[in-house]
């Protein structure tokens, strides 16, 4: 493969690369080619089956890397205990049919009463002796204390119970920074994103990750001196690529400073491209409680292969509940 060096001064073996010398692979039918900062021993998806990036009911199906339950982590360890709190915060299925019902909408109508029949009473799972010494005041209690959340974000599979404090406003004062009134929230889970980086790298789907980054180009016919850049993933963007020359530049400095021993690996060098997204999430069948949920990729993942929902490519690490906001007009 021919070389391409962007600097036109000679490098020396010992200085700090201010660019890096690519390496172009051979042109494919359609005229494109890739550029590399180093020489590659494999592209992950130079040769990837169809299969293996869309999903369709006469396509061949892909045996899953993994065991896809993994992401709920021990929530599903013990389906007794799931099936057994199933109505949580209520004590049975009558009582939350009934409240259900209740809330289902602000005023009633007689279409309402007929639900009330054929869907609470009439229910197979409704119990009248369910109701003996109930009371709506108890079982608004239990709402309010209900502790589902912390029960779904467990310690043990990495969920961290944080407060934050936010800054408020205050029209016509000024006061130092140290000073200003704050709103504490309570009941921010997150987990550790290193954490979730680590595991991410560490299952089989990394196995298709791109680590190192490469210029994507197109060659025009009859050859041109000038090919046609082309940008398709996040492994081949402008971004991606100006992190890799640094971290390479940075990692070479320090080599220069403290030389390395025969006891230090030899590793490459790989950039993990983090994105994130959030959006608002309903909690229940009832009420309007919500959550957004903040999710990450890995985009060293192929789009096509995060777009499969069995590649389960979405990793949470953060639940932000809606906060409650209460005005009083003077």
């Amino acid at each position: 493969m021919p070389e391409t060096e962007l600097d036109k001064e000679p490098q020396d073996a010992d200085a700090i690369p201010q660019n890096v010398i690519y390496v172009d692979s051979e042109l494919d039918y359609f005229g494109i080619y890739r550029s590399y900062p180093e020489t590659t021993a494999t592209i992950p998806d130079e040769e990837v089956p169809i299969s293996d990036i869309c999903v369709g009911p006469s396509l061949p199906s892909a045996p899953l890397s993994g065991n896809p339950y993994s992401v709920f982590g021990t929530v599903l360890s013990n389906a007794r205990s799931f099936v057994q709190n199933l109505f949580t915060p209520f004590s049975n299925a009558s009582e939350y049919r009934l409240i259900s019902w209740f809330y289902r909408r602000d005023s009633k109508s007689l279409a309402d009463l007929d639900d009330l029949v054929q869907n609470v009473l009439l229910a197979g799972d409704f119990q009248l002796e369910d109701l003996e010494g109930f009371s709506t005041v108890r079982i608004m209690r239990q709402m309010d204390e209900h502790r589902g959340a912390r029960a779904a974000f467990r310690e043990e599979d990495g969920w961290i119970e944080s407060s934050v404090k936010i800054p408020l406003p205050a029209e016509g004062f000024c006061v130092p920074e140290s000073e200003v009134a704050t709103l504490e929230i309570d009941g921010i889970f997150h987990r550790d994103m290193l954490d979730v980086i680590t595991s991410v790298f560490e299952s089989p789907a990394s196995n298709n990750f791109h680590y190192s980054p490469h210029k994507l180009h197109r060659q025009q016919f009859p050859r041109s001196a000038s090919p046609e850049h082309l940008r398709s993933k996040l492994y081949d963007s402008d971004a991606f690529i100006r992190e890799y020359e640094s971290v390479t530049q940075a990692e070479h400095k320090r080599r220069q400073s403290s030389p390395p021993t025969s006891e230090d690996p030899d590793v490459p060098i790989g950039i993990a491209s983090i994105m994130c997204w959030s959006d608002s999430t309903h909690l229940s069948s009832f009420g309007d409680k919500s959550a957004w949920p903040v999710y990450m990729y890995l985009g060293n993942q192929s789009k096509y292969e995060r777009g499969k929902p069995s590649a389960f490519a979405a990793h949470h690490i953060a639940y932000i509940l809606k906060v409650k906001c209460f005005f009083t007009v003077d």
